[in-house]
Formats: structure tokens, sequence, C-alpha cells
């Protein structure tokens, strides 16, 4: 597989090869891959830092954590309102069509 030139791991061509690795992992998606990677690494040096700014780079920021809790909330809201005025609807037609019987008779 030939490296992207547009690619910003570009920059890190002179660099040793394991960053170069992680890096790949990264551009490719294979994020598990990259944070096993990482968790090997030892806990100093500049694979290891760069590797612990692409594992941060994976982790969801918390605004978006917060918007999709919000959105599911939402959504639990608005069924839940949904099939409870349903329910009265479906009641009241019921009634409606009672009356409509009897007054027939």
């Amino acid at each position: 597989m030939e490296a992207n030139d547009t690619s910003y791991r570009s920059a890190y061509e002179g660099e040793d090869d394991a960053i170069a690795a992680l890096e790949l992992a990264f551009e490719e998606g294979r994020f598990a891959d990259l944070r096993r990677e990482v968790a090997k690494l030892p806990k100093e040096g500049a694979v290891a830092a760069r590797g612990r700014k692409l594992v941060a780079r994976t982790n969801p920021r918390p605004a978006e954590t917060w918007l999709l809790a919000i959105a599911a909330l939402l959504l639990v809201s608005l069924t839940t309102f949904w099939f409870r005025e349903n329910a009265k609807a479906r009641e009241v037609r019921q009634r409606a069509v009672t009356v409509e019987s009897q007054k027939q008779k």
C-alpha cells in the first residue's frame, strides 16, 4: 500500500517506524489495533506521546456525547408521547363508534 502524498503522515517519514505504523493504523481506521499497540508501548518517549495523541483523537468529545444522549432522550420522549396520544385517540374513536351504534338502534 503506498502512502498518500497529501497525508499528514508524510511529516513523520523520517521518524521511527513505530510512529509510521501507528499513523497508518489511524489513517486506515483500525482504531482497535491502534489502542492495542499504544498500550504495549513504554510510557515515555516520542512514539508513546504520538500514540497517546492519536488515541485521544479517536475518543468522542464531551459535546458529542451529550448531544447523542439528548437525541436519544428526545426519541424516547416523543415515541412515548405518540403511543399515549394514539391510545387516547383510539379510545375516543371507539366511544364515538359506540355512541353512533346506539343512536342507530
